[in-house]
């Protein structure tokens, strides 16, 4: 747990990828179920609109309970149609009114079903190669550029972008030929960081997290993993 006065270990274990300590119960902070609940789409540009929606989403008066940018082939998984912003929004009857409407910049707001957010978690196939692209916030539309560029050579990839986070998430149908296009792919050099989630071994060297080299992070793992078990060569270290 986090204070003022303390360490921020939760932050330190969930971006140690299981190095550092196992989780064994999580306490989790509720909120009161919202007098109006709404899930809006609006269908953006393509190539810009991921951009559009991080830029709105700092000058809005209000952070959206959720806000996920999805490429086409994802839309019509969930229910959408073309690229499309999807936002949750929260508050009471007024207070939503009033955060649809913000949103008109973008297009036009449609409303949705609410189960968008489940079959949102629930189309990534069991089977796919999953990884992230992530750059600085600014960068988002660099990033997106980047992951539509798989998508462009691996028919079928699902694309699905956190804009305020500069994090998109690639879902790739896994065959041989998308293998070999993303190893083609991962052999350039970018200023956008790849991280692997599930990939094949011959995709993984390309994704993982670099190695533990610096003096803070070794001392850490050495605090944390004297003996050397956790998760052996994730980080680099040799297994």
């Amino acid at each position: 747990m986090k204070n003022v006065a303390g360490f921020d270990l939760t932050r330190l274990l969930t971006g140690s990828w299981g190095t550092l300590g196992v989780i064994t119960e999580a306490t989790v902070r509720l909120h009161a179920r919202p007098e109006a609940d709404e899930s809006i789409a609006v269908a953006i540009d393509a190539k810009t609109g991921v951009s559009r929606v991080r830029q709105l989403l700092r000058r809005l008066p209000f952070a959206p309970y959720a806000c996920e940018v999805v490429n086409d082939e994802l839309a019509a998984v969930v229910g959408a149609r073309d690229t499309t912003a999807l936002f949750r929004l929260g508050g009471n009857s007024e207070s939503v009114r009033a955060q649809r409407d913000a949103l008109a910049e973008l297009g036009d707001p449609t409303e949705v079903d609410g189960d968008v957010w489940r079959r949102l978690a629930m189309a990534e196939a069991e089977h796919a190669m999953v990884f992230r692209l992530s750059a600085l916030p600014t960068a988002i539309e660099s990033v997106w550029s980047q992951a539509i560029s798989v998508a462009a050579t691996c028919p079928g990839t699902l694309i699905h972008a956190t804009a305020a986070r500069g994090v998109v998430r690639c879902i790739v149908p896994r065959s041989d030929a998308s293998v070999n296009a993303l190893q083609r792919q991962f052999v350039d050099s970018t200023d956008v960081r790849r991280i692997g989630e599930r990939l094949p071994a011959e995709l993984w060297a390309a994704c993982a997290p670099p190695p533990t080299t610096d003096r803070l992070s070794a001392g850490i793992k050495r605090t944390f993993d004297p003996k050397h078990l956790l998760n052996i060569g994730i980080l680099g270290e040799p297994a």
